[in-house]
């Protein structure tokens, strides 16, 4: 019976990770190619960058965004000058230093200000907004990401599909001192997005930057995490959410573990109250495939702490009578070995495998305490922004 037990959790975990990938995979190779409605590209696209005490970063924010080319060269001059199509709004989320002051430096470049005064969190600021904003397409960003300067083009073109409501970045992780394992980690996030999106639709979008059209963006929810909402609800509305290779968020890696540990927790906890709020979208026979990648992506992954517990225990029970569970056993113990020398030793992360293993345990631990969180009903309404670099 343990030996079941074992192999459960096993299989389980390798789904989580590489299990999904191939299932993907195998229904990418044999896709039949589906025949796309074209729409006119929108026209317009306003830019929505979430702020709390950022004044340290919000003014190179603002002017990354102003720099960004504002429309296709093909486009005729004339048409141009008539139809400007950006808009720039910072939805401030009661911010309590010279956030405010410093936006308004850039009042007379157009930079407008929606600023929200209870403390209500990230997303109610977002929400007002997109009320404030008057534009076709919604993008969302986040102060400490530099967006590529083709961005504003690169999202509208996606937008002809009459099929796709939301639209992710690809995340670009800056590690100049090459010692955190978020960057691999990422790197791996993004090839799962892409296969996600090739075979039916993304069931998460990058939190650092996404679009939507203004039907969907209207939709944000209080205490929701906007970018998992919104995907649902273009779901909802009969469309897909697909990941784009030419939209690139980039944002430096968290070089303090307890950090990324705290933010890990946040981002989860907001996650599962994401899903529990829409649990409906778990139901195979009314969103068919999309159920099932919202259950291996999501569901599984937040199991995957359980697993790794209930394999532990097992194995090294298993190990004394089978060389087999021996090995896996040891394999665990020289993980949590690698991750002690992350730790402790940082100057080791230069070595892949332990700065590998020490973002796959710290992960972990972090599902795991939002899961237990999540379990006595606990929530996070209000946001702290993550303190990147």
């Amino acid at each position: 019976m343990l030996n079941y037990i074992a192999l459960i959790a096993l299989l389980s975990i390798f789904y989580s990770y590489f299990g999904y990938f191939l299932l993907l995979q195998y229904f990418k190779k044999n896709k039949i190619n589906e025949i796309t409605t074209e729409v006119e590209e929108p026209t317009s696209i306003s830019i929505i960058i979430a702020a709390k005490n950022e004044e340290l970063h919000i003014e190179e924010k603002i002017i990354n965004t102003l720099s960004l080319k504002a429309w296709d060269k093909t486009v005729k001059e004339e048409l141009l000058s008539a139809n400007p199509r950006i808009e720039v709004i910072v939805a401030d989320d009661s911010s309590s230093d010279r956030t405010l002051e410093i936006v308004q430096l850039f009042k007379d470049s157009g930079v407008l200000i929606s600023s929200s005064k209870d403390n209500k969190g990230k997303e109610v600021a977002q929400r007002e907004a997109v009320l404030l904003s008057k534009s076709d397409i919604i993008l969302f960003t986040d102060t400490k990401v530099i967006l590529n300067e083709d961005i504003i083009h690169n999202t509208l073109k996606y937008y002809k599909n009459a099929s796709v409501g939301v639209v992710s970045s690809t995340d670009c992780v800056i590690d100049n001192d090459n010692k955190s394992g978020e960057g691999a980690y990422v790197k791996y996030e993004m090839k799962l997005r892409d296969l996600e999106s090739e075979v039916n639709s993304l069931v998460g979008l990058s939190g650092s930057c996404f679009s939507a059209r203004r039907t969907i963006a209207t939709k944000i929810e209080a205490g929701i995490p906007s970018d998992f909402t919104l995907l649902m609800q273009a779901i909802k509305f009969g469309y897909k959410g697909i990941i784009a290779p030419d939209v690139i968020g980039s944002y430096q890696a968290v070089k303090d573990i307890d950090k990324e540990f705290k933010r890990k927790v946040r981002t989860v906890l907001r996650g599962m109250t994401a899903l529990a709020s829409h649990s409906e979208m778990l139901d195979i026979s009314k969103y068919g495939f999309f159920s099932v990648q919202l259950i291996s992506h999501k569901l599984y992954r937040w199991l995957v702490p359980w697993f790794l517990i209930i394999l532990f225990i097992s194995s090294f029970i298993l190990s004394s009578c089978s060389s087999f569970w021996s090995l896996i056993f040891l394999g665990q113990l020289a993980l949590v070995f690698l991750a002690l020398c992350g730790k402790y030793a940082p100057s080791s992360t230069k070595y892949l495998a332990v700065k590998i293993s020490l973002f796959f345990i710290v992960s972990n631990l972090a599902i795991l305490v939002a899961g237990i969180k999540f379990i006595q009903g606990k929530q996070i309404a209000s946001w702290e922004p993550s303190k990147k670099g």
